[in-house]
């Protein structure tokens, strides 16, 4: 997977280094790629939200296959209806039908 800079990712591997340090992550969570670099074959990122242990003045950076890209759907149209009757019902705006 290539990212790109501005991307909105999620975490999917919070675990720690294969040294056991533990990593800022947290699994789940949504982050903003700030850089993306080549090393060795691999992909690797820094985030917006994350800075590095050592300066606080740069970002750490992270295996890009700790995280998958972040799908934004827009509303959909079908669950904002049925949200919006579910939300008149639970107001007292609509009345229960009784079966006859």
């Amino acid at each position: 997977m290539n990212f790109r800079v501005g991307q909105k990712v999620v975490c999917v591997d919070a675990s720690p280094t294969y040294v056991g340090h533990p990593v800022p992550l947290t699994l789940g969570a949504i982050y903003t790629i700030e850089t993306v670099v080549f090393a060795c074959g691999l992909q690797g990122v820094s985030l917006r939200e994350v800075k590095s242990f050592a300066d606080r003045h740069h970002r750490a950076e992270f295996l890009a296959s700790r995280f998958r890209p972040l799908v934004e759907r827009k509303t959909d149209t079908g669950m904002a209806i049925l949200k919006s009757i579910l939300d008149e019902v639970n107001a007292g705006k609509v009345r229960e039908i009784a079966d006859a």
